[in-house]
């Protein structure tokens, strides 16, 4: 560094006072300590020393010009000191032999002065260059370290901006959200508004409570953004990273992230709970109470299985799960009762088919364990009602062979079951009988009685032969009646149809030996059947005692 710069540097000029350059050195290298003292990062407090050392090499550039301005005024008193000789001639007490020895250590001092000279100015500018150089090269390092800073002030900005990016983001979408939610309020206003003069009550009452629930958390989410202001935190971190302070202004925009996330779920769950879930529950029940109004009217039509079918949509709705599940028990149980009640009857007509089918018709469905017991226990009948059938059947041809042993084995299986087992023995004893009867045949055959085994054949063709049916003075009366169920298997195709039928009616007033004489369809006929089956009726009267009589009637079928 030269000596223009030095002053430059220092502010001053050639003409200033020494004790006015040490004043101005002092007071920047004081402002300098003070500025490393605070220096908030390492590349700014090397700079700070660096500028510490710059100065301390300009004050010593300053003062070594100065010391060497002092220097030509020894050489001239030197000079005029030996021009003093010169004029003067001799000196006190010199001799002529005295003055060149004098003259020639003047010389001799005045060379060594000269010498010295040269060497303290040769020193000089050697401590200049070396001066310079150093300058030029601490000028060098300053110039990088600023680079360094800026490129640190560009990196730490970088690293910054994408936490602020999304705060910043943040803060325009709930500013965003707030307007959106007062639009959608003017919308549902609008809408009950036409509502009420154009819609029904029920559209009126939907509207209006769209419009008071969104009203309710528009209020809500209002006092919310203003409890949760962004803008406050948003600015502090602005105004450090203009400072520089960046690790100070991440931990604010870190530590917002988190805030943005919560924020954000707080607002989606109450625009939930203040909004959607109530709407959700109004309409959820509304169409609850539609569907259990249909399903009870089916329940007085005994249609338990479409009163079922109408609630089960809504088994698993969160806000009626409750009441369906009540209702549906209960329907279910009256179904089961139902069912059940059909079936024994059919059991005790000996319609086992019939019966069967209507306890499948109640597989899968939860049953009451009450029922379930007596559904069971009607199965295990039906079962040993289905295998006595049978073993009667094997039984008869084994009886068409004459092999009675085998007839009785048939049946030997059922004779401990509790539901035919006393049938099963009867048969048996039939069986017994028929083979005596057998037996007694046999011998007569073998004492060639012809005539009394024909009059014993004549005999038992008469009395098995049926009576032929009696007129009657009064006809027969319908004391109770129950109507055919329509099918399931046919409301879809929602069609119509009729079956015609002939039954007997005993002594007892039931209804026995019904016959189909036409149908539309044959799916009608089991239910026709069934019904007629149930029904009860005063027998008819002849010379006043009760008498059996065929009757035909035409039972017709609608889906509704």
């Amino acid at each position: 560094m030269n000596l223009e710069e030095s002053y430059r540097v220092l502010g001053i000029g050639p003409d200033t006072s020494e004790e006015d350059r040490f004043t101005v050195y002092g007071e920047l290298r004081e402002k300098l300590q003070a500025k490393l003292a605070n220096a908030p990062t390492d590349g700014l407090r090397a700079n700070y020393e660096e500028g510490l050392k710059r100065l301390d090499e300009v004050i010593e550039c300053v003062e070594s010009n100065f010391n060497a301005k002092e220097l030509p005024i020894l050489g001239s008193s030197a000079m005029g000191a030996e021009a003093s000789v010169n004029r003067g001639g001799n000196l006190r007490g010199e001799t002529g032999d005295s003055r060149p020895k004098r003259r020639r250590s003047l010389w001799i001092g005045l060379a060594a002065l000269v010498l010295v000279t040269l060497i303290i100015l040769s020193k000089l500018a050697w401590d200049r260059h070396v001066e310079n150089e150093r300058q030029r090269l601490a000028a060098i390092e300053l110039t990088r370290a600023e680079e360094v800073k800026k490129a640190d002030m560009a990196a730490a900005r970088s690293k910054i901006q994408p936490l602020r990016k999304p705060y910043a983001d943040f803060s325009e979408a709930l500013q965003s959200i707030q307007k959106e939610a007062e639009g959608r309020l003017r919308e549902l206003e609008t809408a009950h508004a036409v509502a009420q003069r154009e819609g029904s009550q029920e559209e009126q009452d939907i509207s209006n409570l769209r419009r008071e629930r969104y009203a309710v958390f528009t209020e809500w989410l209002q006092a919310f953004l203003k409890e949760h202001s962004v803008e406050d935190k948003l600015t502090a971190a602005d105004e450090l990273i203009e400072e520089g302070s960046f690790e100070e202004a991440g931990a604010i925009l870190e530590g917002s992230v988190l805030q943005i996330v919560n924020i954000r779920g707080e607002i989606e769950s109450a625009e939930y709970e203040k909004y959607e879930r109530p709407l959700q529950e109004h309409l959820a029940r509304r169409e609850f109470r539609r569907a259990l109004a249909e399903s009870e009217k089916a329940s007085e039509r005994r249609d338990y299985r479409r009163a079922i079918e109408l609630l089960k949509p809504y088994e698993e709705g969160k806000y009626v799960k409750e009441s369906v599940e009540s209702k549906l028990s209960e329907l279910y149980r009256l179904k089961a009762e139902e069912a059940l009640e059909r079936a024994q009857y059919a059991v005790e007509i000996g319609e086992f088919q019939m019966a069967r089918s209507i306890l499948d018709s109640l597989e899968g469905d939860p049953v009451p364990d009450e029922q379930r017991t007596e559904q069971l226990e009607l199965v295990e009948r039906l079962n040993s009602e289905y295998a006595l059938e049978e073993a009667v059947t094997a039984s008869e041809k084994a009886l068409q062979q004459d092999s009675f042993d085998l007839a009785r084995k048939e049946l030997a299986f059922l004779a401990d079951d509790p539901h035919v087992g006393e049938r099963a023995k009867a048969e048996t004893a039939r069986i017994d009988a028929l083979e005596e009867t057998w037996l007694v045949k046999e011998r007569a055959k073998r004492e060639i009685i012809v005539e009394t085994v024909a009059r014993e054949e004549e005999t038992q063709t008469d009395q098995e032969s049926p009576e032929p049916l009696a007129a009657f003075d009064t006809p027969p009366q319908l004391l109770s009646k129950i109507e055919p169920l329509y099918p399931d298997l046919l409301r879809q195709s929602n069609v119509s149809g009729f079956v015609e039928l002939e039954w007997e009616i005993g002594v007892d007033g039931k209804a026995r030996n019904v016959n189909v004489m036409s149908s539309s369809r044959s799916e009608f006929e089991l239910p026709a059947k069934e019904a007629v089956q149930r029904w009860r009726f005063r027998p008819a009267q002849k010379d006043g005692r009760p008498v059996p009589a065929k009757v035909r009637q035409k039972l017709l079928f609608n889906p509704r």
